[in-house]
């Protein structure tokens, strides 16, 4: 409501690729995939050494169309 009352038309999520239950979710309540996705980086500090590995996140990005609220 606060999205449409806004002027919004339609929502995005990013997330995680293989968060299979999550999409699946999303799909279920009328989301899909777009076909965009992107790459993160992420810093996974070691505890012991404080060396830094970086690794990748690959996310994909949902959308639904937004209902204008009844006034």
């Amino acid at each position: 409501q606060t999205a449409t009352a806004a002027g919004e038309r339609e929502a995005v999520v990013w997330l995680a690729s293989g968060d299979d239950l999550l999409r699946r979710f999303l799909e279920s309540a009328g989301w899909a995939a777009d076909g965009a996705h992107r790459t993160l980086a992420t810093d996974d500090m070691a505890t012991d050494d404080h060396d830094t590995n970086v690794s990748q996140l690959r996310q994909v990005r949902p959308r639904t169309l937004l209902e204008p609220s009844a006034s």
